[in-house]
C-alpha cells in the first residue's frame, strides 16, 4: 500500500514525530505571563520528546498531502495521464516509558486510542487502532511488538519500528550554542537532508535552511520558559522515488520545501507543545522510457503537518 505509507511518512518530512497539547477538540489559549525580570541576554534551547525518568504523555499528529502530477510525452510536451488526490493520516497516542535512555526510551509501551487514513473521501481503520504495542531499543533501531490478540502483521509492526527509529528532527532545527530571542541561524543542511528527505538525494550546495528563535515567554502554572523556533528550508532535489517504485533524476529546477514553527518548552522542563509545517515538492523529472515511451513528470505536490504534545506525568 505504497500511497497509505506515503501519507504515514509525513510526520518524517514535515518533522516527524514531535510535540504537543494534550487531547483532541478544542482547548483553550494558554495564558502568557509578562516577565517582569530582565531576560537573559542568550538562552540554550533544549526540547525534550520523551518523560524525564519514566512516566506517559499523550500525542496527536495529524498529516495531510495533496498530490498533482502529470506524465508527459517527452517529445511534443502533452500531457498522457493526470493524477490528482487528496490524502491524510491521523493517529493519537499514549506513550508509557518503562525504561527512560539518553535520547530515546529503551523500552515504551504505546497505546493508540485512534490511527486512521483518509484518501479523498474513503477513510480506513489502521489495524493498530485499540491496540498496544511495545518497542525496545535494541542494536540502535527500534523493534516491535503488539500486545494482547488478534497478532498484528510483521510488515505493519515493521513500519511502526521503522517510524519510532528515525531520529529526532526537531534536534536537527536547533542552533549549537545558546541564542537571544530574535536570532537566526544556519541548519546543517548535509545532517539534516538525509533524514528530513528520507529517499531523496539532494545537492547541499544549491540547498539552504534557517532556523530562528522569534518569541521567548513564561508559561504558568510552572512558569516554564517557552519558546517559538521558526524553521525555512529549500532542498534541492536530484534524485527521488516516484509513486513509490522508480527512483527518477529530476530537473535543476526542482526543489523540497518546507516551512514551521515549534512552540515548546525551551528550558527542558516539560514535553508539553505544538509543531507546524507546511511544505511542496515542485518540478520535473528527465526524460525516462515507460511502457516504451519516452516520458517525464511535472509534480506540484503540497503537504501539512500539524503535531500536539502534552506535558509529561
Amino acid at each position: 500500500m505504497p500511497v497509505l505509507r506515503t501519507v504515514q511518512q509525513l510526520a518524517v518530512l514535515g518533522v516527524l514525530a514531535v510535540m504537543a497539547v494534550a487531547g483532541c477538540g478544542k482547548a483553550k489559549p494558554p495564558t502568557v505571563v509578562k516577565v517582569t525580570q530582565r531576560a537573559p541576554d542568550t538562552v540554550p534551547i533544549i526540547i525534550r520528546s520523551y518523560p524525564n525518568g519514566g512516566g506517559a504523555l499523550k500525542r496527536r499528529e495529524v498529516n495531510e498531502q495533496t498530490v498533482a502530477e502529470k506524465i508527459i510525452d517527452a517529445g511534443n510536451g502533452k500531457p498522457l495521464s493526470e493524477r490528482k488526490m487528496k490524502m491524510s493520516n491521523e493517529v493519537v497516542y499514549t506513550d508509557h516509558v518503562e525504561v527512560p535512555g539518553d535520547q530515546q526510551p529503551k523500552l515504551m509501551r504505546r497505546s493508540y486510542s485512534l490511527a486512521m487514513d483518509r484518501i479523498e473521501n474513503e477513510t480506513r481503520k489502521l489495524p493498530y487502532e485499540g491496540r498496544t504495542v511495545v518497542f525496545e531499543f535494541k542494536d540502535g533501531k527500534y523493534e516491535a511488538s503488539a500486545l494482547g490478540l488478534p497478532p498484528l502483521a510483521t510488515e505493519e509492526l515493521a513500519v511502526l519500528a521503522r517510524r519510532v527509529s528515525q531520529p529526532n528532527l526537531v534536534q536537527l532545527y536547533l542552533p549549537n550554542k545558546p541564542v537571544a530571542e530574535g536570532e537566526s541561524w544556519t541548519i546543517d543542511i548535509a545532517k539534516a537532508a538525509p533524514v528530513i528527505a528520507d529517499g531523496t538525494d539532494v545537492d547541499i550546495r544549491r540547498s539552504s535552511g534557517t532556523g530562528a528563535l522569534t518569541k521567548v515567554y513564561m508559561k504558568p502554572p510552572q512558569r516554564s520558559l517557552f519558546g517559538v523556533v521558526e524553521f525555512n528550508l529549500k532542498l534541492a532535489v536530484v534524485n527521488r522515488v516516484f509513486q513509490g517504485k522508480q527512483k527518477l533524476a529530476w530537473e535543476p529546477d526542482t526543489y523540497l520545501e518546507f516551512k514551521g514553527s515549534i512552540d515548546t518548552a525551551i528550558d527542558g522542563s516539560t514535553t508539553e507543545g505544538t509543531v507546524n509545517v507546511k511544505g511542496k515538492f515542485y518540478g520535473k523529472s528527465k526524460h525516462f522510457v515507460m511502457k516504451d515511451k519516452n516520458v517525464a513528470v511535472e509534480s506540484d505536490t503540497e503537504f501539512s503537518s500539524h503535531q500536539e504534545r502534552s506535558a509529561d506525568k
